[in-house]
């Protein structure tokens, strides 16, 4: 008699944050439809599917007849939709307030136009941690889906991860299904006979094991391929053995395997962009070497797990993005705790509920922000922080739900000036918050002295959004031209990368220049005699002092009358090293904020501590982002010291644009312009950020921001001061 095969499906859809009506249309044309389809055409297939919030709201407002196709096949038990976070975010990277908010969402969207409260979740990307589990059960999610390398981390052989799992925290249960790493493999890349024959073996490996066999797949992939037309065909002529379950029923009908408790994880293709692009190099060769020697597959449960949050190490604007939502999000949860203290109070007026409904407002976009898809990098699949738009649209719902909020709790400090020093990205020392009518700006102190944000409130822009190119393990592809003296084994792809053919050239790659250097807003730069633009835009200067990344000490100074500006002061006495000796000097570098306009005014001081005069090349650089995310919008002008007018596009960097009095940046697409004014003349260097990156569309070459570089050579006596005054001016356009 022939063994029989139960198996769990899962398809997940999945929509990152702004997607258009348009491509939903075509979703819907082209991927969710046909599933149901196939579901209503065929009554022994069963289906686990997840559909994001933004999937769901558009077939409620669009395609009337798809949740109440989807409510009866549910009814029916023939498929089962999962839960997890409205807007996709990872949990366990955001407050436990909004993760269970997000939980709740969907739960109460599901409740209310399908009937049913989802049981099971969907966790993105995998990302677990053990703290999730009380969340789980608080929002009724009762199981979830992790990948088998997971369980494998955790000690786990690789023949004993199938079915499923009790995990538990405090008391409280989750049941845990691990996603078969072979059953991915085979279902998205084999033809019939090939899933047919890896079926058999799966289930005469089955003998005397009473569990499922769970496959969980990117829904889009399997159908663009055709994978899950064949899947769906292989499936009905062998349902006498090879059996699918809904994962509720799999619970009922199949033993539990027992307790579990599992480290905090991703799912492990993350590892090669999470990681510095060196250790995943070197960490390939390892596994290549253990697995020559035989012993790979028996060393891996030893090694480490893939933690998401590394992703905020290897990439600072990730790390920017991730504690600006964090610090939106306490200031709805401040909104949402006084309301619910008016209510308790007995308040309920048409203000209060006015104010409720602008909660519901700041929360929608504060979670809208939280979708995942901007949270990291994984080359071909995703392109992640290198989308501008993408990064933009996220920060763009963050200040929306600030402004909401602002609106029901105005700050009236921010009226007139507010600092304050506190942690804000969590890095164990604290910076200045600045807060005006016009202006919300973060001064870092341990970044150089640099401003790590500035926002322009008014319109809604934030400036400090670029992303600086980083190495990535595709990044040493072989671009033809190199000579290479090792092993023809050693060209092998590393694990996990596309296949790229021997002798194959990737231009974009030959053309990369990193830097790894930090950049930010006015930040000082002390240069060597042979520093040239280019040099400069390559980063391959040589830095003469010890000031640009190191830190500063921190003071605020309240304003002494209301309508004038605070001021926000850094300091640092360092070194300026030549050939032959060392210079002691200290620079002052004060942000005031203006209260009455929005003008930035910076105050310099260049102070000589040595005896004998110190003759520097000093420059002030600026890197921020384009405000509207497309480059050939950006254009900058300047008036020369000779009273000429010259410009450039930022598509035409790096420009040296010689000496001047004033500088005008423009970007149309966003209606700002940006006026620099100094009080002698200075050079000028325009650079535009490029970044080369993978995404599912191929490699790309993309314009992620720009530095400007206002520089003087400087001619300071012993314990001279020399002061520079740079004012800054932000307009419409």
């Amino acid at each position: 008699m022939r063994p029989q095969l139960n198996l769990v499906c899962v398809l997940k859809f999945h929509q990152p944050l702004g997607v258009s009506s348009e491509r939903l249309a075509e979703c819907f044309d082209a991927y969710y439809e046909p599933v149901v389809d196939a579901l209503e055409a065929d009554r022994g297939l069963r289906l686990n599917l997840h559909f994001t919030g933004t999937i769901l709201e558009y077939a409620l407002a669009e395609r009337p007849e798809f949740l109440p196709r989807l409510k009866r096949l549910w009814n029916e038990e023939r498929v089962q939709l999962l839960g997890g976070a409205f807007h996709d975010a990872l949990l366990p990277a955001i407050p436990e307030r909004d993760a269970l908010g997000q939980l709740n969402l969907t739960r109460q969207f599901m409740k209310a136009h399908l009937g049913r409260e989802p049981r099971g979740g969907w966790l993105c990307l995998r990302a677990w941690d053990p703290s999730l589990i009380p969340l789980l059960v608080q929002a009724g999610v009762g199981h979830v889906l992790l990948d088998d390398a997971q369980f494998v981390t955790a000690g786990f052989k690789a023949g004993d991860i199938r079915g499923h799992f009790t995990t538990e925290r405090a008391g409280h249960c989750v049941k845990v299904f691990p996603i078969d790493a072979t059953l991915l493999r085979v279902f998205h890349t084999s033809q019939a006979a090939g899933t047919k024959k890896a079926l058999d073996e799966m289930g005469r490996g089955q003998v005397g094991f009473s569990g499922v066999e769970t496959f969980a797949g990117n829904g889009e992939e399997l159908i663009d391929s055709g994978q899950f037309g064949m899947l769906c065909g292989v499936l009905k002529g062998e349902y006498h053995w090879c059996k699918t379950h809904l994962l509720e029923q799999a619970i009922r009908m199949f033993p539990d395997q027992g307790r579990v408790y599992l480290p905090t994880s991703a799912q492990p293709r993350l590892g090669d962009f999470s990681r510095p692009a060196d250790t995943v190099a070197r960490r390939a060769r390892l596994i290549r070497h253990m697995e020559t020697m035989g012993i790979w597959k028996e060393a891996q449960q030893f090694g480490g797990g893939v933690v998401w949050d590394n992703f905020l190490v290897k990439y600072p604007a990730i790390n920017q993005l991730h504690k600006r939502m964090l610090r939106t999000s306490a200031r709805v949860d401040r909104l949402r705790q006084i309301l619910l203290e008016r209510q308790r109070a007995g308040k309920n007026g048409s203000g209060e509920t006015m104010a409720r409904k602008i909660l519901q407002k700041a929360a929608a976009g504060l979670w809208k922000a939280q979708n995942h898809s901007v949270y990291w990098h994984g080359g071909a699949e995703n392109e992640g922080i290198y989308d501008s738009q993408l990064r933009l649209r996220a920060v763009r719902e963050l200040l929306v739900a600030e402004a909401l909020v602002d609106r029901v709790l105005p700050d009236r400090k921010a009226e007139n000036w507010h600092g304050l020093k506190a942690d804000l990205d969590a890095d164990g020392e604290l910076e200045a918050l600045v807060v005006t009518p016009f202006f919300q700006a973060i001064v870092h102190p341990r970044h150089g002295g640099t401003l790590w944000e500035l926002d322009l409130r008014k319109k809604g822009l934030a400036l400090q959004t670029m992303v600086v190119p980083v190495e990535e393990p595709y990044h040493d592809m072989p671009t033809g031209t190199e000579v290479r003296l090792v092993d023809e084994d050693e060209r092998d792809t590393l694990e996990g990368l596309p296949a790229v053919p021997r002798g194959a050239v990737e231009p974009a790659l030959a053309k990369l220049r990193l830097d790894g250097t930090r950049r930010g807003a006015f930040q000082d730069h002390f240069f060597g005699a042979e520093t040239t633009l280019e040099s400069y835009a390559r980063r391959q200067f040589r830095e003469m002092g010890d000031f640009s990344d190191e830190p500063y000490a921190l003071k605020v100074y309240e304003p002494e009358y209301l309508g004038q500006p605070g001021v926000v002061t850094v300091s640092r006495a360092g070194v300026v090293k030549d050939v032959d000796r060392a210079l002691l000097l200290r620079i002052d570098k004060s942000f005031r904020f203006a209260v009455d306009k929005p003008r930035l005014h910076i105050i310099h001081d260049l102070a000589n501590r040595s005896r004998e005069p110190a003759s520097v090349w000093y420059g002030m650089e600026w890197t921020f982002g384009i405000p509207s995310g497309q480059p050939e919008a950006a254009r900058l002008k300047v008036l020369g010291a000779d009273d000429e007018e010259r410009q450039a596009m930022l598509t035409d960097g790096p420009v040296d644009l010689g000496d001047a009095v004033w500088v005008e940046f423009l970007d149309a697409a966003a209606g700002v312009a940006i006026v620099l004014q100094f009080e002698e003349p200075m050079g000028v260097w325009w650079v535009p950020i490029e970044t080369i990156h993978q995404s599912p569309d191929g490699f790309k070459q993309a314009i992620q921001g720009h530095t400007l570089l206002l520089h003087k050579r400087r001619e300071v006596w012993g314990d001279e001061i020399q002061t520079m005054e740079v004012t800054v001016d932000f307009h419409e356009a």
